[in-house]
């Protein structure tokens, strides 16, 4: 199964192949995007997957690390699109991290 349980979050195996070609497209020059990582702060995937709805584009993929990490790629993003990015996760109970 590609998602995990009833969630918008994409499963480790799928989620780092994505991740994989997202790279290899940026290092190409072909695409852009940028990775964030969410600190659940003792909260579920479904409930983290709840407070995300509305806050992700329909291209934009929300999925698990082999560490269990819950992380976004933004895709077509770069570095000038995070000042309209960042306020869209300000207020939830978790945190939001930019790491590529």
């Amino acid at each position: 199964k590609q998602y995990i349980g009833n969630t918008r979050i994409m499963n480790t195996e799928y989620f780092e192949e994505c991740a994989r070609n997202f790279a290899a497209l940026a290092e190409k020059k072909v695409s852009s995007y940028i990775l964030m990582e969410f600190d659940l702060r003792g909260h579920t995937m479904e409930e983290a997957d709840v407070m995300l709805a509305g806050k992700i584009r329909i291209t934009d993929i929300l999925g698990i690390t082999a560490e269990g990490k819950l992380r976004l790629i933004l895709s077509q993003a770069t570095e000038k699109d995070l000042e309209f990015i960042l306020p869209r996760f300000e207020g939830l109970d978790i945190t939001a991290t930019v790491l590529k």
